[in-house]
């Protein structure tokens, strides 16, 4: 498998801009791996080259500025700065904001078919829950279930 992977970067690579021939495969040079040129075989001229008369001079973009520094977010709950957006609209459309896995946090949903009792997938909001035969109360729903699957057998999740 590595081989064909190592294989298809090569023709990638090779196929992606340089278009005299694979380089190290004997193809007649001209081939770098990350789009690095190798160096001409023939130093430059001395004086600058003769591209014929003078044409208008062109102004050099200004170079972009540097980018903002990047936030440190503590995913610590108490954090409001960095959470309380999500959480005030994961609330505003009645959800919970709650834990999900180690420090991540995401909405959770009641469903409108809570504890309704159910046979099939498709009669649940979320899932049909097999031991109880009844929907989901919420979505997402961690942890490990038996739910009902779409032939009608029973089937284990486990969403974190």
């Amino acid at each position: 498998m590595r081989w064909i992977l190592a294989g298809l970067v090569v023709v990638l690579v090779a196929s992606c801009g340089q278009r005299e021939g694979l380089g190290g495969f004997g193809g007649g040079g001209g081939f770098a791996l990350f789009g690095q040129r190798e160096a001409p075989s023939t130093p430059p001229p001395d004086g600058p080259p003769d591209s014929g008369p003078p044409g208008p001079e062109v102004e050099a973009a200004p170079a972009p500025s540097d980018p903002p520094a990047p936030r440190n977010v503590d995913l610590d709950p108490a954090n409001t700065n960095a959470l309380d957006s999500d959480r005030v609209i994961c609330e505003a459309k009645g959800g919970r904001w709650s834990r999900a896995s180690g420090s991540s946090y995401t909405c959770v949903y009641p469903t409108t078919d809570a504890n309704k009792a159910c046979t099939a997938p498709d009669q649940c909001e979320g899932y049909c829950l097999a031991r109880s035969g009844t929907c989901a109360p919420v979505k997402p729903l961690f942890g490990c279930h038996e739910i009902v699957s779409s032939n009608g057998g029973m089937q284990t999740v486990c969403v974190n």
